[in-house]
C-alpha cells in the first residue's frame, strides 16, 4: 500500500518544517494585522476624546483660570 506525501525521515522532516513555517508566517500576519487595526482604533478614540479635554486647557490656562 502507497501513501500519499513524503515517505522518508527527511522528506518528512523538510515539509513539516515548510508547513510549520507557512503556518507561522500566515499566524505573524494575522497578528500584526489585528494589532495595526486595534491600535489605529485606540488612536482615533484617544484622539477624539483628549483633544478636546487638552484644548479646553490650554485655553484656560490662557485666559488665567
Amino acid at each position: 500500500m502507497r501513501s500519499i506525501g513524503p515517505s522518508t525521515v527527511l522528506c518528512r522532516t523538510i515539509c513539516f518544517k515548510f508547513l510549520f513555517l507557512k503556518s507561522m508566517s500566515h499566524l505573524r500576519h494575522h497578528i500584526s494585522y489585528f494589532l495595526v487595526y486595534y491600535f489605529s482604533r485606540i488612536r482615533g478614540y484617544v484622539s477624539h476624546t483628549l483633544v478636546p479635554v487638552i484644548s479646553c486647557c490650554i485655553r484656560a490656562t490662557r485666559k488665567g483660570y
